[in-house]
């Protein structure tokens, strides 16, 4: 069973339930993907749903982006400055790849979320359930990985670690 977090509004993610298997799990409502691309972040949305869980090396290190933004946006902090202030965390090292290669899984029936987030902050409502594998010192190059869909597999560049997305469709009926 996982650790599920609950997101209070006046202080940030709580424990709703310990779990006993490592993963952590949560709905964020400003994703990772909020930080990304050079477009102004200029409001808190309240139509993001961004369900995600990480095993134990990914909760230790890449939960803190989405804890920390929860929080600092429950003390009040400026959408903008709150941009600001996690890339300069991702820049100077604040937040680190996680210690070993892992698993993070976004299996809901539905992601809400900014479709192209190096671009743009366009947001779209997708069926889009997936795995992905969080690889440390891991590029791109190494995976020979596109930037963009189009392929199982891709790479997120600019994060601590390469991340490859495999698209789990739901079972055809036969």
């Amino acid at each position: 069973m996982r650790t599920v977090y609950i997101l209070n509004p006046n202080k940030g993610f709580e424990v709703a339930r310990n779990g006993t298997n490592g993963f952590h799990t949560f709905v964020a409502r400003t994703g990772d993907d909020s930080f990304r691309g050079s477009w102004p972040l200029t409001e808190y949305r309240d139509d993001i749903l961004y369900p995600i869980s990480f095993d134990a090396a990914g909760a230790k290190e890449q939960i803190r982006v989405f804890f920390d933004a929860a929080e600092m946006q429950a003390k009040g902090t400026p959408p903008g400055e709150l941009k600001r202030i996690i890339k300069d965390r991702y820049k100077t090292g604040y937040y680190k790849a996680p210690e070993r290669a892992g698993v993070s899984y976004m299996l809901s029936p539905i992601l809400r979320t900014y479709f192209n987030p190096e671009e743009s902050d366009k947001v779209m409502t997708m069926n889009y359930p997936h795995v992905m594998y969080y690889a440390p010192n891991v590029s791109n190059e190494d995976i020979g990985g596109i930037k963009v869909g189009g392929a199982a597999w891709f790479g997120i560049v600019g994060l601590p670690a390469c991340i490859l997305f495999l698209y789990c469709p739901a079972p055809m009926d036969t």
